[in-house]
């Protein structure tokens, strides 16, 4: 019960920030959520993807990259500046 009390407090806390609900996304599979994440992360940086969305390779090394982070501050780093520089 205390796990779900801090789930909805999670919950109301970032619609109070002004972040959006997704019921959509609600009870579904770690590979549904990674899909709907490599969708955002090609949306935000089609830019410097030259609308080229990551391949299956390069997603895979993105997830990679995550697992290795301790804190969710490391994780921040890495969405933040992982498209900073191109190969």
């Amino acid at each position: 019960m205390a796990e779900d009390k801090f789930e909805q407090a999670v919950i109301d806390k970032l619609k109070s920030e002004g972040w959006e609900y997704l019921t959509d996304y609600s009870g579904v599979t770690v590979d549904r959520l990674y899909d709907h994440w490599r969708d955002i992360l090609n949306a935000n940086h089609r830019k410097r993807l030259k609308d080229t969305p990551l391949s299956d390779n390069e997603f895979e090394q993105v997830k990679l990259e995550l697992t290795k982070n301790k804190m969710p501050y490391d994780a921040l780093i890495l969405k933040n500046g992982l498209f900073l520089f191109s190969p």
